[in-house]
């Protein structure tokens, strides 16, 4: 576009400044300079609308690259939320095993607790029981070594 109208510019006679020429004249090369004007306007118009779409793209481009960085980083963080929310799910598993476990223990040590308890008591009673026939046994023991 820009060529032709270059091309138009250079076609065209340099306006005359002399009275003689004649009117007709005058007024074809009055248009002809009106047209190169008018084609130098629309060049100049699809030059500026040429760079609005370009930064149109630009900033379309612009626009789509920050949306994808924003995409990418909310991802990030929902897949580190979500590590972290699995990591807190494993733990209180851990933690509700432990206490079972911690339960169970519990339970044994008291089971244990009270096994050894019967155990301490019965022993208890067989050593009274030894006691009360040491005791009759002696008592016999006197009586014979009395007689």
């Amino acid at each position: 576009n820009s060529s032709r109208v270059y091309a138009s510019v250079q076609q065209l006679p340099s306006p005359s400044t002399s009275g003689s020429m004649d009117s007709e004249r005058r007024v074809r090369e009055l248009q002809e300079w009106n047209q190169v004007l008018q084609d130098l306007r629309q060049w100049e118009l699809a030059e500026v609308s040429a760079r609005q779409a370009e930064l149109q793209a630009e900033t379309r481009d612009r626009h789509a690259l920050d949306m994808q960085r924003w995409v990418s980083h909310c991802e990030a963080v929902e897949a580190q939320t979500r590590r972290t929310f699995l990591d807190h799910e494993a733990y209180e598993r851990q933690l509700g095993l432990q206490w079972e476990a911690s339960e169970r223990v519990q339970v044994q040590w008291e089971g244990f607790a009270a096994e050894r308890f019967d155990r301490a008591q019965i022993e208890a009673e067989e050593d009274e029981e030894h006691m009360v026939l040491a005791l009759e046994y002696l008592d016999i023991s006197e009586d014979f070594g009395r007689a």
